[in-house]
């Protein structure tokens, strides 16, 4: 007993050994997918609370789906959950900086999203359609296509704003500079007209990730995959 309250006095203020890059990946990821977890459990024990038992059920299934069962999940979670895009995107680490809360309020009315991909052109088109009117612009559909051959070019939609809702009109009408930290911005930039620049590439993409697996995005599961872990541990070496 005595050893070990030595050893208890001599360790208390040993500071822990310094994880590996690839170490504190795997701990953070599955920090944040316990916790995501944690939300569901909460939420589905408020639905049967309520005694939305079929909610309920939809959520449970979520988070048992295998992934070859997962493409069928997604098409009834899609209708079966509210605001099921807006909370994947939302969680989502890379898309949940540049979503406003005037762009949640919009996601919740988000019927569908979809990618394609141009055989010819390699290009993809990421689509969002909306089942309801908002108070921002007056689409029912916006599309974006991106990537593709270096001779390709992007083509889009557009976003018809509605008067004094877009970012650049409402940073105008305060005076706020684009450098200003208070400045409006929208998810929805992403479809106005104009050339990409890289970042804006890598958010689409990322989009076009959540679009083909978006039970995972929803479940809050580990966005890196095994390639991703491979090129940490050789970096380490």
């Amino acid at each position: 007993l005595k050893l070990q309250f030595l050893y208890f006095i001599a360790t208390r203020n040993m500071k822990p050994a310094k994880r590996s890059k690839v170490e504190e990946k795997k701990v953070s990821s599955n920090d944040a997918k316990e916790k995501r977890m944690n939300e569901l459990t909460q939420e589905i024990d408020q639905l049967v609370e309520e005694e939305d038992m079929r909610k309920a059920q939809i959520k449970m299934e979520c988070c048992d789906a295998s992934n070859k069962a997962r493409k069928e999940m997604a098409k009834l979670a899609k209708k079966q959950i509210p605001a099921f895009w807006r909370e994947c995107l939302c969680y989502n680490e890379t898309l949940r900086c540049i979503i406003s809360k005037e762009d949640e309020v919009v996601l919740n009315t988000v019927s569908e999203m979809d990618f394609t991909e141009d055989d010819e052109t390699a290009m993809f088109t990421v689509s969002v359609k909306f089942d309801a009117d908002n108070n921002e612009f007056t689409n029912k559909e916006l599309k974006r296509s991106f990537g593709g051959m270096p001779t390709a070019v992007s083509e889009t939609t557009g976003v018809n704003w509605k008067k004094g809702r877009s970012p650049d009109a409402r940073n105008e009408a305060e005076g706020r500079a684009p450098t200003d930290p208070n400045c409006a911005y929208s998810f929805f930039e992403l479809f106005e007209a104009g050339e990409l620049d890289e970042s804006e590439v890598i958010v689409l993409s990322e989009l076009r990730k959540i679009i083909e697996d978006p039970i995972s995005c929803y479940l809050g599961e580990d966005e890196e995959d095994e390639s991703d872990i491979e090129a940490l541990e050789l970096g380490e070496e």
